[in-house]
């Protein structure tokens, strides 16, 4: 049984793309060589499918299943499957648990103490966002030129691991601190969160991706403006 695009989806998002095994924290998928995006994230089963396997045991063979997957670097592959008695399935769990706190946590709001703060805070994200956006996206060269691409698997483990939870950053901080933002910037905000709201649930399920409302540049264009105004 091959692992489904759902698990491998949560596995990715929820690992934000980078290996669990504790103070490595690589980055599993970059442009190593202009042209090319290699995926260097290895999804290793933490139970193996066969009981000869790294960790397997007789009667409760490993299956393919999130739950039995952690996300990590080759070499940490390797190395918990060269070893498994130094590294236990119970201990590789723990990791997994433990790297996907601090992934989650992430996603908490900094506190600002002005508006431009908060604003410069999103401008940094939106621009990551639109800098993959343009690289890889469905409306970039690379796809347009080549449908069957790597661009295109590039911009789905991207969509999971930075632009939604960037994007995540961006309404958590602006919920947190929505006593300080004007009004019209604030409308622009809503538009801007059923944007990203809608853009996220698309990248977990396969559906009409123009369904999902055009992010309103509106929303970037107040924070522009904002970010200039005094303190």
């Amino acid at each position: 049984m091959a692992i489904s695009e759902s698990d491998i989806k949560r596995l990715w998002a929820r690992s934000a793309g980078r290996c669990a095994f504790p103070s490595c924290n690589q980055e599993l998928v970059k442009v190593v060589v202009p042209g090319t995006l290699p995926v260097i994230g290895e999804m290793a089963h933490v139970v193996a499918r066969r009981v000869q396997g790294p960790r397997g045991t007789a009667g409760a063979d490993g299956d393919d299943s999130y739950e039995n997957l952690i996300l990590l670097c080759p070499t940490h592959h390797t190395l918990v499957d060269k070893a498994p008695q130094s590294y236990p399935a119970d201990l590789m769990l723990s990791w997994k648990r433990n790297h996907e706190t601090r992934v989650a946590s992430a996603l908490s709001s900094p506190s600002f103490q002005t508006l431009r703060e908060l604003y410069a805070f999103a401008k940094r994200r939106l621009a990551e966002n639109e800098h993959l956006w343009k690289q890889f996206g469905p409306e970039s060269t690379p796809a347009a030129n080549n449908m069957l691409s790597s661009s295109a698997q590039y911009w789905m483990l991207r969509k999971l691991d930075t632009v939604c939870p960037n994007n995540r950053r961006i309404i958590n901080a602006f919920l947190s601190h929505e006593s300080m933002v004007p009004e019209e910037a604030w409308r622009e905000f809503v538009r801007f969160k059923a944007h990203a709201e809608a853009f996220e649930a698309s990248a977990y399920e396969r559906g009409d991706r123009d369904a999902v409302p055009r992010f309103p540049k509106a929303f970037a264009e107040a924070l522009e403006a904002g970010n200039h105004e005094s303190p």
